[in-house]
């Protein structure tokens, strides 16, 4: 790509005469947090110099350098250098702006929001998306993973804060079917608790599950389930530290989701009590009983513990309690 002529101007210019609110050519989001930058503006003062179009009654917009700017605003700056382009076009600022992004580490949310500005503001068609702007922004090149990063970038500012902090970015995309309440209440959760992914995911498909089940029934599905469940309750019971209210909570949407859930557990306490399984081997059946597996583990310190315990499982093996637990799953 070749530079517009004449090339840019180096100016030092006031600050209050730039327009930081025109986010046109912007690819992070301005919301991100940029610690270690208001850190250095503060310390040493923009060094690298912002990049500016000329704008109408003498003022100026950003190219490149919007996170500079405001790092330069909040430490107090009245003026920083800045480069003027006087007749580059937007396609080419964006270009540019884009080369120098990619020469860092990326943001889903960041690439999602050049892909959106790629195809919304510049109508660039989505083979080419495909075929030049994935590859350029190290993510694979595919319709599927182009239509993802498209949706990520076109929810709202809410639920991009939630991604950036910790929501899958996959369950944000399913979460934003739901009520603006409904979606509130979950971000709500997992900013009490901050649940790693496999707990946030659960968390997620059970009160989803739950949901759709109470849609037929009209508005305030979510409120529904929240309170049947038992689910407020345990999150509202300051006294628990919050990883056990976490683990009362999921329970209680699991004995929602299904009714024998108690009946199945109380069961096979009983059977496996009636077995009289050694210590030194475990039987864990799936986490409530999803699953079609029994999973069996032994340890030992010799052979002939070994032979003994490999002994004991055929025993068990022929008892009709191993039947009976093999039929709760």
């Amino acid at each position: 790509m070749s530079f517009p002529e004449p090339p840019p101007t180096l100016e030092i210019v006031d600050l209050a005469r730039i327009d930081g609110s025109d986010a046109t050519l912007a690819i992070t989001p301005n919301w991100f947090p940029m610690n270690r930058l208001a850190v250095s503006v503060r310390s040493v003062g923009v060094v690298t110099p912002l990049q500016l179009q000329p704008a109408a009654a003498g003022n100026y917009r950003i190219a490149m350098g919007f996170r500079r700017y405001r790092a330069a605003r909040e430490a107090g700056l009245r003026k920083a250098p800045a480069l003027v382009w006087s007749r580059a076009s937007d396609w080419q600022l964006f270009q540019w702006a884009l080369a120098e992004k990619v020469a860092g580490p990326l943001h889903d949310l960041e690439r999602a929001r050049a892909l959106v500005k790629l195809r919304e503001q510049f109508e660039v068609r989505e083979e080419a998306l495909i075929d030049r702007y994935l590859p350029l922004l190290n993510t694979p090149a595919s319709r599927y993973r182009l239509r993802f990063l498209l949706r990520l970038g076109r929810l709202d500012e809410a639920m991009q804060r939630a991604v950036h902090r910790s929501l899958d970015p996959a369950t944000a995309l399913r979460l934003a079917a739901w009520t603006a309440a409904e979606r509130q209440l979950f971000l709500d959760l997992l900013e009490r608790y901050e649940p790693g992914r496999s707990r946030q995911k659960e968390l997620f498909e059970l009160l989803d599950d739950l949901r759709s089940a109470e849609r037929p029934r009209g508005s305030g599905a979510l409120d529904r389930v929240w309170e049947a469940s038992g689910a407020r309750e345990a999150d509202e019971d300051v006294r628990t530290v919050r990883p056990q209210r976490l683990r009362r909570i999921l329970e209680c949407l699991h004995r929602l989701r299904r009714p024998h859930l108690s009946r199945h557990q109380d069961r096979y306490r009983r059977l496996k009590g009636d077995l009289k399984v050694p210590p030194q081997i475990r039987l864990q059946v799936p986490p409530y009983f999803e699953g079609d597996l029994l999973s069996v583990a032994f340890s030992c310190r010799n052979p002939a513990e070994f032979r003994h315990l490999v002994g004991r499982l055929e025993e068990m093996a022929g008892r009709p309690e191993l039947g009976r637990i093999f039929e709760l799953l």
